[in-house]
């Protein structure tokens, strides 16, 4: 800890970060997560029993900025995270590095950076728990066109270039990626105790990636989403639809749904219900759960949540539901 700090000192105090603003974050999480008719594969490729694992995440963030002359203000910052990523027996890494310019204009980020409906959507349609349940899954797939997230059949989109403006009550955030052609838009409205917001995605050039069974739902297209939210009897609450119009398959698929939390001081209260399915299947189904927050003070919390999602059975287009729960302690620092 002292090496840090002396470090810090040290850089901080360098004649080229004079007037920088530099700082160090971090958080950390740690917890049980339980998912019906798991299996992962052994060291000999044969698939076991693994209902209940052990989770954990640990995340430092590096971030500095420094204004100019003229009032520009320019940035950078890069997330080193170590996550277990659900999984008992293998660990993903993560480097997020972003670099920012910022003024009147607005502001313009450069780096690995999410795809424009993640940036302004992403924490409307909840996940309740410790590190989420999966309640989310699907319905993100569409609203993020990212085949990773829900129906598990590629890649999330790229971005590199994003921009963001925010002018009297409107929020735009348009992302796009240098090397493919890949481009989102975000606009949103706070009308003070409510606000909407619709977002836009389009996939012009991907990899037709395909699953073993031969059907890839999400993989280029395009998907469009729509959404309302605000406060009401002390809950906050959003709703969504989302489509998506899948280019390689030429399926459509679409959802909708309701996500709302409740404070009651050291307690939170959440839940979420979303519907997916993809037309001309027989793959429909409802994932829904809640969830409780208790704030332990100084960053730290305790999460629990307990919900039922749908798993897609390709092979013989059909679904199956699944029961799901975790719990776990979150931390920042």
């Amino acid at each position: 800890m002292k090496k840090l700090l002396i470090a810090s000192t040290a850089l901080v105090a360098t004649s080229g970060f004079a007037y920088a603003d530099v700082t160090l974050s971090g958080s950390a999480q740690f917890g049980v997560i339980y998912q019906e008719d798991r299996t992962v594969t052994d060291g000999n490729g044969d698939a076991v029993d693994d209902e209940l694992f052990l989770d954990y995440e640990l995340q430092f963030d590096l971030a500095g900025s420094t204004t100019t002359d003229s009032g520009l203000t320019f940035g950078a910052s890069a997330d080193f995270e170590n996550d277990s990523n659900a999984t008992a027996d293998s660990n993903d890494q993560g480097f997020d590095p972003e670099i920012f310019v910022s003024g009147g204009f607005g502001t313009l980020t450069i780096g690995d950076v999410d795809v424009a409906t993640d940036t302004a959507f992403g924490g409307k349609t909840r996940d309740p728990g410790y590190d989420g349940i999966g309640i989310d899954n699907k319905i993100d797939s569409l609203i993020f066109a990212d085949a990773d997230a829900g129906f598990d059949t590629g890649d999330e989109i790229d971005s590199n270039i994003m921009y963001e403006l925010a002018v009297a009550g409107f929020e735009l955030t348009v992302t796009a990626d240098s090397f493919e052609e890949n481009y989102a838009v975000a606009l949103g409205y706070d009308f003070g105790s409510f606000d909407v917001g619709i977002g836009y995605v389009e996939i012009e050039d991907y990899q037709d990636n395909v699953n073993s069974d031969g059907l890839s739902l999400i993989g280029g297209g395009e998907s469009i989403s729509l959404f309302f939210g605000g406060e009401l009897a002390g809950f906050d609450f959003d709703i969504y639809y989302a489509e998506h119009e899948n280019e390689p398959t030429d399926l459509d698929l679409n959802g909708y749904g309701v996500s709302a939390s409740y404070d009651l001081g050291g307690y939170t209260l959440s839940f979420a219900a979303n519907y997916t399915e993809v037309e001309d299947t027989n793959i429909d189904g409802w994932d829904y759960g809640i969830g409780v927050n208790y704030d332990l003070g100084g960053g730290a919390s305790l999460d629990a949540g307990i919900g039922q999602v749908y798993t897609i059975d390709f092979a013989n287009n059909d679904t199956d539901d699944q029961l799901v729960a975790s719990l776990g302690m979150s931390f920042k620092f």
